[in-house]
């Protein structure tokens, strides 16, 4: 039994999102830096052996009750609100003394 691409994509996503943070587009000398699209292409090229397989997916009403058909879920502009309460960004935390 080979293993699904939905084991292994958090993984690969983390790689991607590490080499592209990590690493400049651009060297010092203002040439492409080969060395970090390479890395990118080698875990983008991996993936495709995830596309010869077929993968079936049965419906489980037992799964879909635990995401409730997601009716409770806020709204991407709230999720944004809620996250600039927690961490704005752009602007510095207004400190406030504990009385």
């Amino acid at each position: 039994m080979q293993p699904s691409v939905v084991e292994h994509i958090g993984l690969i996503l983390q790689d991607l999102t590490f080499i592209n943070i990590g690493n400049q587009d651009f060297l010092q000398d203002g040439n492409i830096n080969f060395a970090k699209r390479w890395q990118q292409f080698h875990i983008l090229d991996s993936m495709r052996r995830f596309k010869k397989d077929k993968y079936e997916m049965k419906k489980s009403e037992r799964i879909l009750s635990v995401f409730n058909n997601f009716d409770d879920c806020l709204s991407e502009e709230s999720l944004w609100q809620i996250s600039e309460k927690i961490k704005p960004r752009g602007k510095k935390k207004e400190f406030k003394p504990e009385s």
